[in-house]
């Protein structure tokens, strides 16, 4: 009998929920051959598309389906994304700009407009299409829940020009220059100080000089000829901030902020741009006085009511925090004690935003990351166990915290980056996590069993990473997971050498030690190796390049003494997990024969062909046999 067009439809879907695809497929276009705008076939069969990696055909389908039905905000998405896959990034930028004024809250439309606008590709758009881009990141940079860092370097690309910019570097009034005054006033701009750490030698060179003007030049004129700085000179206190005053600074610059130090705690009435430009130097929670005066001060502008919040408020709500986390046992172990007070120092990192996305499930996330390896018994699905070992200022906490029905305990050496990532996560609304200060080396006395234990960047900072493992993995269910982050001995080769220098000149492991070596190295030859320290973005921000190169301890590993490790452990290695595929297709192309991309012979051989492959770490997963 021959079906009808509705039960010709109902079929297809039918045979669509139960996965034949193909012959879904083959339904679909026979009714689009009789009714070529038929909206449920032109849904269901690019949605087939899509799925199947047809990404051209789905295209195609979607905007048939979107010219009868345009404001379609779930169309508008995918068309969104697939245009990125296919690598034209203008048009998936189009279709975000629509979306955008039909639902700018549309869910992970700022996470994935963020990942296109990350892209290298983006810079080439720069030339026709530069102001409606620069809306687009002025479209995230207004929104506090995406990782800004990972879209600054384009920004500054949009936003200003190098070359302009170094041919008026040496004028003696940067203040009165157009070109500067025009980058420094542009809300977009101040944003990115506020809120992303500055990592561009020459910008951070042309910041110093203006800060330095600022300073010395204000007391010579009046609170109304900085009025219009103001908004750029507390975007610039916030920058201070976040970077922790790594900016170098002459005798003169530091004479002066102590007298102004001393103009202002004296003062009863608070003058806003006086404080700006003090918090451009030292933080103003390091004056009681200061933070006495502005702990209830309610300004008109909010921007630097911000400013409170962020150098004075947050540091209190800090301080409170750390009476609430709990502690095990004192460590005993020296090399731990050390760790922990460089980190009670300098907590690692700071960091004010990073990408708020939805819960997911733990399963699909995890066989994600192992992909094209995959997993299917894995515990308690309904209800994990999870322990970060090593949770610093909580960046990581946040990633973990969107697996559903979890219970997290966060441990860490530092009591000051525990408070630091319990005030973020309170921030968040989180209320499935306990705190707990403590070294691996103590959780044997803890009477519990674990589903996961993630410890990025941790056992390697230990005396003996192997031993701090074996706790690790007595915590460890049956069938539990375990994921590590461990340094790459190839990938931090000059890192390593650079440390070596470094030592050999006896800086000094505190802020004015730090700067003193930074100053050096921005002195040497631009071709050396200690010059080229400078393109790592650790370099700029104080606990950031104390972890970097002035860490009290630090083991380096390799792919074979992973692999002997796994062996000798009798752990089951399940892959390596980056942020994009773009490794393993490579890898792929050359090992075709390892289907699950998890021998590590091979994958030793591709490291030392590509040397730099875990230049952050080596992030894996891996469990008890």
């Amino acid at each position: 009998m021959k079906l009808t067009l509705d039960s010709a439809f109902r079929k297809a879907i039918e045979l669509h929920q139960k996965n034949n695809l193909k012959e879904a497929s083959v339904l679909y276009n026979e009714i689009l051959k009789v009714q070529p705008n038929h909206m449920g076939v032109l849904f269901n069969y690019a949605n087939i598309l899509n799925f199947t990696g047809n990404f051209v055909k789905a295209k195609e389908y979607y905007e048939k389906f979107i010219v009868v039905n345009p404001i379609n905000e779930d169309i508008i998405f995918k068309l969104c994304i697939i245009y990125f896959k296919l690598g034209d990034h203008l048009n998936s930028l189009r279709y975000f700009n629509r979306l955008i004024k039909i639902n700018p809250n549309y869910n992970y439309l700022r996470y994935n407009l963020a990942n296109v606008l990350r892209s290298n590709c983006i810079n080439d758009l720069k030339k026709e299409n530069e102001q409606w881009i620069k809306n687009l990141f002025l479209f995230l940079f207004r929104n506090d829940d995406i990782e800004h860092a990972a879209i600054t370097k384009n920004v500054l690309f949009f936003i200003y020009e190098k070359n302009k910019l170094k041919s008026v570097f040496g004028e003696e009034n940067l203040l009165s220059n157009r070109i500067v005054n025009q980058l420094i006033q542009e809300e977009l701009f101040q944003l990115v100080l506020q809120k992303s750490n500055i990592i561009e030698n020459f910008l951070e060179k042309i910041l110093t000089k203006i800060r330095k003007e600022i300073l010395l030049i204000y007391h010579s004129l009046n609170d109304t000829k900085f009025h219009k700085y103001q908004d750029f000179i507390i975007s610039l206190s916030e920058q201070c901030w976040l970077n922790e005053y790594i900016w170098s600074e002459s005798k003169k610059e530091i004479d002066d902020v102590k007298l102004l130090k001393n103009i202002i705690e004296s003062k009863n009435e608070i003058n806003e741009i006086e404080i700006a430009i003090l918090a451009c130097y030292l933080p103003l929670n390091s004056s009681n006085i200061i933070k006495d005066k502005l702990l209830n001060y309610k300004s008109k502008n909010p921007l630097f009511n911000d400013l409170i919040k962020l150098q004075i408020k947050q540091p209190n709500k800090e301080l409170e925090l750390r009476k609430e986390i709990k502690s095990l046992d004192k460590e005993n172990n020296s090399v731990s004690i050390k760790v922990r007070d460089q980190y009670e120092e300098n907590p690692y990192p700071r960091w004010r935003y990073c990408n708020i996305l939805n819960s997911i499930n733990f399963k699909d996330e995890f066989n994600f990351q192992i992909r094209p390896n995959t997993l299917d018994n894995i515990n308690n699905l309904d209800n994990l166990n999870i322990l970060l070992a090593g949770c610093g200022t909580g960046k990581h906490l946040i990633n973990i915290n969107r697996y559903k029905n979890t219970k997290i305990l966060a441990i860490d050496l530092s009591l000051s980056s525990l408070a630091y990532a319990k005030r973020k996560s309170d921030e968040l609304g989180f209320k499935n996590t306990d705190f707990l200060r403590a070294d691996i080396l103590e959780l044997n006395i803890l009477d519990k069993k674990f589903d996961i234990i993630e410890s990025a960047g941790t056992l390697h900072h230990m005396e003996d990473p192997i031993k701090g493992l074996k706790i690790l993995l007595k915590l460890l269910n049956p069938n539990g997971l375990l994921r590590l982050g461990l340094y790459s001995q190839i990938a931090r080769r000059d890192i390593v050498k650079v440390r070596e220098l470094i030592k050999t000149k006896n800086f000094k492991d505190n802020p004015e030690g730090i700067k003193l070596c930074r100053e050096m190295i921005l002195k040497e030859d631009k071709n050396s190796l200690l010059y080229k320290t400078i393109f790592n973005r650790d370099f700029y921000s104080m606990s950031n390049i104390r972890d970097l190169l002035f860490h009290v301890q630090e083991h380096h590993f390799t792919i074979p003494q992973i692999s002997k490790m796994i062996k000798d452990l009798d752990l089951e290695f399940l892959g390596f997990v980056f942020s994009n595929d773009s490794i393993k297709h490579e890898y792929s192309k050359i090992f075709p024969e390892d289907i699950k991309i998890i021998n590590l012979d091979n994958w030793n051989e591709f490291e030392l062909k590509f040397p730099n492959t875990f230049l952050s770490m080596y992030q894996f997963w891996i469990r008890k046999k």
